[in-house]
Order: structure tokens, then sequence, then C-alpha cells
């Protein structure tokens, strides 16, 4: 049974290169064979096969950071309806379908591992698909492992920029809400943002990698954040009016709205208020340097993070799609929505 399975999933594989040499005949030959490995890995995993992907893959060198952009590309096997819908609002089902993709199909992602290298290649062609602006940065962590933070930029009317971001590595456990919850609220927030014009100021779409801690140090974290904000040039700092950050908003029963200060500032009063409007019970928490709104924060971009509290499942095994409630994926993708109309 499992051979007949195996010869499959090799005659799908043999039909998929042979197609895909012939649609990318300008593509760089080293990412091409890495992005078929990567599609190889998929299609022989979700066939049950026991597999490995070559750390080839995994360390492969990437374009320098912030300016490039990578137009080629061999898409892994998704299971997410990507299929238009008339109007660009807000689709619950649809953040759905990316958290269950990320936690259930590609499983834990620990930083600097073959899962979280999937999930950057994942997060990369569904922004593809929406027509933004792509690149990758990489970046190296303190155990010699490379993470990589995925942007897509919609470009606006206005030389300000607005940047949204989550993380999408995991940690102890398969990370459905701690963080595929908010990469998928993100996802979907692209596509609604992708279809409704252009929008008055830029927008940064950026999913970072390695946010979780590495190692007993307790300030190692958030290097995705981190070495964004070191390798903002002053004029991209002046631009950025706000950073929105997106962190285990799919489980819980009181929506927070956090930031570094002890007292809500005024980018905070504003979620606050937009959240009173769509008929939503929220509270101002203060944070501390637990999510990846603190590199901005410091930097001086006014900041907050949204989060659903309290879910006492992260970091462990039970951090399990079948516990994500649609409500809160529905009401956090709802306010983000609201914040960017109101701009």
């Amino acid at each position: 049974m499992i051979l007949k399975r195996g010869l499959i999933v090799l005659g799908l594989v043999f039909v998929i290169l042979s197609v895909g040499w012939l649609w990318v005949p300008a593509v760089v030959e080293s990412l091409v064979v890495e992005r078929a490995a990567a599609g190889i890995y998929m299609l022989l995993k979700s066939a049950g096969l026991k597999t490995e992907l070559p750390d080839a893959i995994c360390d492969a060198s990437e374009p320098t950071p912030s300016t490039t952009v990578l137009q080629d590309r061999v898409s892994p096997v998704v299971e997410v309806d990507t299929a238009p819908t008339p109007a660009a609002t807000f689709d619950a089902t649809r953040a759905l379908g990316h958290i269950k993709y990320l936690s259930k199909t590609i499983g834990p992602r620990p930083a600097g591992g073959k899962n979280e290298r999937l999930a950057s290649y994942y997060i990369k062609d569904e922004l593809d698909k929406l027509g933004l602006q792509t690149s990758i940065q990489k970046f190296t962590l303190p155990n010699g492992q490379h993470s990589y933070n995925v942007i897509g930029f919609l470009r606006g009317a206005g030389d300000k920029s607005i940047v949204l971001g989550a993380h999408f590595d995991s940690k102890g456990g398969p990370g459905a809400n701690d963080n595929a919850s908010g990469v998928g609220v993100l996802l979907e927030s692209a596509r609604v943002a992708a279809g409704g014009g252009e929008p008055p100021y830029s927008l940064y779409f950026i999913f970072f990698g390695a946010e979780e801690r590495i190692g007993k140090n307790r300030n190692n974290h958030h290097f995705g954040s981190r070495h964004y904000v070191r390798n903002m040039t002053r004029a991209q700092a002046k631009m950025a009016l706000a950073m929105v950050n997106v962190d285990m908003v799919g489980k819980g029963t009181e929506l927070a709205v956090r930031s570094l200060r002890a007292k809500p500032g005024p980018f905070a009063n504003d979620f606050l208020k937009l959240a009173k409007g769509l008929g939503l019970k929220s509270v101002y928490k203060q944070g501390k340097d637990d999510s990846d709104y603190e590199a901005f924060e410091n930097a001086g971009i006014p900041s907050v993070w949204l989060q659903w509290r309290k879910d006492n499942s992260w970091h462990t095994p039970k951090d399990t799609f079948d516990r994500i409630g649609r409500t809160e994926i529905d009401a956090t993708g709802k306010l983000v929505a609201a914040y960017l109309e109101s701009l």
C-alpha cells in the first residue's frame, strides 16, 4: 500500500516538475530547485511517507535584506481556497484556512528549523497571489541557524507607511494560537487591503521569524522584528506612522490592546475606540518585551499589540487548531480592517 502511494506521489511530482520548467524559463536555477524540493517534501509528507527536507534547502542563501524582490517561485501544495470573493471584506473562513495549514499541515515551526522555512514559503506564496511586492530578509540566530522575515508591500498614495506584523515560528507545539492565528488574520487582512484600491499610506505586512526565545538567556528573542528595525533606514523609520502587532488572537475571553506604556497613549486609545464602535469589549494592558511590537515602540514608532487573553496552552503541544475560536479571529480581523479604513 505504501509503495503504491509512493508511486502515485512520484508520478505527480514528475508532472509538476515537467510543467514547472515550461512555465518558468527565466528563474534562478538554485531557487527553483530549492522551491521544487520543498514542494516535493510537502507532497510526500501529505501522503504519509517518511522523508526529510535536505539541510541544503534550509541553509540556502537568500537575497540581501529589504531591497531584493523575489519573482521566481515554485508553490508548495496548499489546501486554502484562494478564489476571489466579490467584496473585499474580512473572511474568517479564509483566515482559519491559513491557521489550519500552518499548525496542522506544516506543524511545529521552531526558529531556524525546516518547518519554519516551509512556513516562510507558504506565506510568501500567499502574498504573491495577492499581487503584493514581496521580499525576504535572512538573519542569523545565536545558535548559527538562519531565520527569515517575509515582507509584503502595498504601495499607498502618501509617503507615510503603516507596519502590520505577526510572527510565524512556534515553540513547544504546533503553535495554532501562538502564532498561526496572527499570521492567518494578517494574510486575510492583506487580501482585503489589496482588493480595496490604493490605500492612503503604504502598508507593510511583515511576518517575523524567530520571535520565540532561544536558550536560557531571557533577551534571546524577537530576532526577526529586532533585525528589521535595526536595518530600517532613517527615511523608512521617519515614514513609519505606526506598527500593529497581531499575536495570539485565536483563543480567549478578553481582547487586550497593549503597549509598553503604563497608560494607553493616543494610538492605543484609537484601537480601544474602534473596538467599542464594533461592539467589542476591550481593555488596555501594559506589555513588556513579550512580542514583536517591542522593537518598533523602542524605536519611537507608536505601536500596539492585539491579543486575546488568556490562553494557558501556549508553548505546549495543546496549542492546536481545534481550539481556535472563529469569534476571536473574526473580531480581530474586523478590528484591523476598521483601523485600515480609518486612515
